[in-house]
């Protein structure tokens, strides 16, 4: 299987509780952004700028994605708006061929794909062959929100998204099925090393999200920011331990990112992946630092996507065609940041 989404392995999702902002702790928050920033800006240490702009960012957009989006229902028949019927999958005639378990893949994937088109991500866009909810085993079940086949044209989401109340939120299944989606496209998505084509998905998903929330789809609109905080927070969290912060991070997301089921979230999370220290630094590299700091921000600066699709040009009469690589410009997410976009400029 190509293309394993992680589930965002530093913050558990529920971000209900950073929307009520008392004075006090606004205060707080102007005091800290404050410090942070004037400190990056006088640090002589690059790395320190970039970890006060990510913590800005992670806070500003935890704010914008709001609180979770659950499905209309948990651990019913049909999982509420998903639709969801386990292991007998609906009768073709419904779902225009698409092999799946719950009409809300087809309702998305009839949305989705032809941003892959209009967002210049490929010249060909792929629908999914067949698209599932499915139960992973054992320790995959708490990690992976999601992965794809590219050769199959297959697409499959953990089923913890509808029946686990801390997974339960229709923004993250969002963000994960375009995820996937992408990969199913081929190209960049779905060839080179493991952070390669997980950093160009990674990043291809927030430029279509933001597409999706400029034309009006108010879910993306949250899922949106829901992925540029998951970026922000992967990337502070590599660098704060690079620079041998990491538990002054974790306290830092205690006071203004999780609530206080999300803190005994995070602190289990932590005790999770303490033998596994290297893999949880790699993922936060693949799917925050290196998306975020070398495709997102710099798609923002003007520098196009490479999805590594041939398309042709032509010239002059009487001359062969001009073959180039498909650039995908990050225009929608810069409009979107607004004056954040300037923070990519940051030396």
């Amino acid at each position: 299987m190509k293309g394993r989404r992680r589930r965002n392995l530093f913050a558990p999702r529920k971000v209900s509780a950073s929307l009520t902002l008392y004075p006090a702790r606004i205060l707080k928050i102007v005091v800290l952004f404050t410090l942070l920033a004037l400190l990056g800006l006088a640090a002589s240490q690059r790395e320190l700028r970039f970890l006060a702009r990510d913590l800005f960012i992670a806070k500003y957009a935890d704010v914008m994605a709001g609180p979770d989006v659950p499905f209309g229902a948990l651990a019913t028949g049909k999982a509420g708006d998903a639709q969801y019927t386990r292991e007998a999958p609906i009768w073709p005639g419904f779902t225009y061929g698409i092999s799946t378990n719950s009409m809300w893949f087809v309702e998305q994937a009839t949305l989705v794909v032809p941003y892959f088109a209009s967002e210049y991500l490929t010249p060909r866009p792929l629908y999914p062959n067949a698209a599932y909810f499915l139960p992973l085993p054992a320790n995959r079940s708490f990690v992976v929100g999601g992965s794809a086949s590219c050769e199959r044209g297959m697409v499959l989401l953990n089923e913890r998204v509808l029946l686990d109340e801390r997974w339960n939120d229709a923004r993250y299944a969002l963000e994960v099925f375009v995820h996937e989606m992408i990969h199913v496209q081929g190209g960049a998505f779905c060839s080179g090393t493991s952070r390669e084509l997980e950093s160009a998905t990674s990043a291809a998903t927030t430029e279509i999200l933001a597409a999706m929330c400029n034309w009006g789809n108010s879910l993306s609109c949250k899922a949106f920011w829901s992925n540029i905080k998951d970026h922000a927070v992967r990337s502070a969290f590599w660098r704060a331990n690079k620079l041998g912060g990491g538990w002054l991070f974790e306290r830092w997301m205690d006071v203004f990112i999780r609530d206080a089921s999300e803190r005994r979230g995070g602190a289990k999370t932590y005790r999770f992946w303490a033998p596994a220290r290297a893999e949880r630094m790699e993922i936060a590299l693949k799917y925050g630092l290196v998306p975020w700091e070398k495709l997102v921000l710099a798609g923002v600066r003007g520098i196009p996507l490479n999805t590594g699709f041939p398309v042709s040009e032509y010239s002059r009469p009487g001359h062969p065609p001009i073959v180039k690589i498909l650039g995908m410009p990050m225009d929608d997410t810069r409009v979107l940041l607004g004056p954040l976009a300037l923070l990519a400029w940051l030396p």
